[in-house]
């Protein structure tokens, strides 16, 4: 089990441009503690189905935990593929984490780091049930550590 969701989270994180490869695989080695790898997979799939970035993405998912999570921030990337940079920044900081320059940040959500990966067109939310994604994910595979 312990390999599959280390493949799992590798997989996901080295789609993620250099400058933040680390980050991503932080965040995505938290988020299989509360979230199952299948509704990890199902969102971050629809995010490059749209064309939006992983990046992006796991920095507005990085701010949930097994108690809270609070997706506005990441329906509404979804839904207008609109993000604030300084949102990102903001969160970036609070973990500690440095993006220098801060415009490298913006040419990540941009896509402007990618190579030989084109940007998908916007799709369709379908059965991702964007509204109900959070409750969905709330199916945890592993308990919480007191």
């Amino acid at each position: 089990m312990m390999g599959d969701l280390t493949r799992f989270v590798n997989s996901w994180s080295m789609r993620c441009a250099e400058p933040l490869r680390n980050y991503c695989h932080a965040v995505l080695s938290r988020l299989v503690n509360y979230f199952t790898p299948e509704s990890i997979n199902e969102l971050l799939s629809e995010v490059v189905a749209r064309g939006l970035s992983i990046e992006a993405a796991l920095i507005l998912l990085s701010q949930c935990n097994l108690i809270h999570c609070n997706e506005y921030s990441l329906r509404e990337y979804m839904e207008t593929g609109k993000v604030e940079i300084n949102q990102l920044m903001g969160i970036l900081q609070s973990e500690g984490v440095k993006v220098s320059p801060p415009e490298d940040l913006g040419a990540i959500v941009n896509g402007d780091y990618r190579v030989n990966q084109t940007r998908g067109a916007m799709g369709f939310l379908g059965c991702l049930g964007l509204l109900g994604f959070a409750v969905d994910w709330l199916a945890p595979p592993f308990k919480a550590v007191n």
